[in-house]
């Protein structure tokens, strides 16, 4: 299926889309998609942000340029170089996160392998990364990624969709643990008693 096909199926035809998905073997493609997405929504996102810098106090905007000057860098670039680390980051993440899944959906008897979790995480994750950084819509296609990766978990691992809800939830609540126990302590022990 070529690229602009998998993104309207995966958006408006999800039930259609999870069948074929399921036909593919291995991450491979799932990748390639990836990697074709996460550019252009990277453009679009630093597009976005280009655009946001319009509607900032000339205070916040004062305050910005101090720290950009630090690096003799100008607001524009600053915010290039932080949306392409962010953008490397999140596909690095789109691992991370599915094998957190991926241990949740075992323990729930989950059918599928690593790749179809890894699947259902990063095809689920489409409007999400299309529609990031656009104010309220973003909240919203938040949760229809949720939805999405739901139930693309339950379609390729067989498994009940309040099942594939859980495995997210709990990945979510050990995905904070992860990130904020270590900050939590690290902040604690510079604090003195």
């Amino acid at each position: 299926m070529n690229f602009i096909k998998r993104i309207k199926s995966i958006l408006f035809q999800p039930n259609d889309c999870w069948k074929e998905i399921s036909k593919e073997k291995g991450i491979t493609n799932t990748i390639k998609y990836l990697l074709l997405l996460l550019p252009i929504s990277a453009l679009l996102y630093y597009i976005i942000s280009l655009i946001s810098l319009n509607f900032v106090k000339p205070e916040q905007i004062n305050e910005i340029t101090k720290i950009t000057n630090t690096f003799g860098l100008s607001i524009q670039i600053t915010l290039l170089i932080i949306t392409i680390v962010l953008f490397l980051i999140f596909f690095i993440i789109t691992f991370f996160n599915s094998a957190l899944i991926h241990i949740f959906i075992k323990m729930f008897k989950g059918k599928g392998n690593f790749a179809d979790t890894y699947k259902s995480f990063s095809y689920g994750s489409t409007p999400q990364f299309i529609l990031m950084g656009i104010p309220y819509i973003n909240q919203v296609s938040s949760l229809y990624m949720i939805y999405l990766q739901i139930l693309g978990l339950s379609k390729l691992h067989k498994l009940n969709p309040w099942k594939a809800a859980g495995a997210i939830i709990l990945s979510y609540i050990l995905l904070l643990l992860i990130i904020f126990v270590p900050i939590f302590i690290f902040i604690m022990s510079k604090v003195p008693i």
